[in-house]
């Protein structure tokens, strides 16, 4: 039975309006307070934090440490570290956008050294495989992984203290899940490989931002203020560009 043209046509403007009112749910969670993210690492943020910590000594870092400047370089190792934790254990990669949402938000709050710095992302990643995994990561792998330089208890007070800081809002919208929600509106004219190598390029591209920090303060979900046009700038760019190349 041939479907016709006018059906076809409501049915995807009812496909447009409803991603674009997902979108704008994402953008509503991005700009909130609660998922914002500063720009941790400038010298001015990290001056407050030591002075807002010093009228509260138990946010000190150990003293018997050094206090060391947090740093780009810090955030990249570590994240390529969660990626490999997750490609070992098999679970989704998008765990680890997560884990990194919930470091950035904490250390914006925080001071640390290098051991705290590490410390929360195992227990980040440890909690993002609780809330979005089937099988989470158990406290015995975390600490095999850490070769005994954390124990059990280090990582239960520190989820503890995690949960706290970010008061309990740990479903953070991600990039990836855009890209997905985005796919919905690539040309039904595409062949299935052509598809699925505009689906993994969009993974791989997201995937690559979440370990630069450049990407840490841009809103992801917000780059135009008309969720409309993005939608059909979109479409329209994916199918043009396909279309000049066959």
């Amino acid at each position: 039975m041939t479907i016709p043209p006018q059906t076809t046509l409501t049915t995807e403007c009812v496909v447009v309006e409803d991603l674009c009112e997902r979108l704008k749910g994402m953008r509503r969670k991005e700009i909130s307070t609660h998922y914002r993210i500063p720009d941790y690492l400038a010298p001015e943020w990290q001056a407050s934090l030591v002075e807002e910590a010093a009228r509260d000594d138990s946010e000190l870092p150990n003293p018997n440490e050094e206090i060391t400047q947090i740093n780009e370089q810090w955030r990249v190792k570590i994240c390529d570290w969660c990626y490999q934790v997750v490609d070992h254990f098999d679970y989704n990669r998008e765990v680890v956008t997560v884990a990194m949402s919930y470091l950035d938000r904490y250390i914006a709050k925080r001071t640390v050294n290098r051991r705290i710095f590490q410390l929360v992302a195992m227990t980040a990643l440890y909690l993002a495989t609780k809330l979005f995994e089937r099988n989470s990561l158990h406290l015995p792998s975390l600490v095999g992984i850490s070769r005994g330089y954390f124990l059990a208890e280090h990582i239960v007070a520190m989820e503890d203290s995690m949960l706290q800081a970010l008061s309990w809002h740990v479903h953070p919208s991600t990039p990836r899940a855009f890209c997905w929600e985005m796919m919905r509106l690539v040309s039904p004219e595409l062949t299935p490989r052509i598809r699925h190598d505009i689906g993994n390029l969009a993974i791989f591209l997201t995937e690559l931002s979440v370990c630069d920090y450049y990407f840490v303060t841009r809103k992801f979900f917000s780059c135009t203020s008309n969720d409309h046009l993005s939608c059909h700038l979109f479409y329209h760019c994916l199918t043009l560009t396909f279309n000049e190349n066959r």
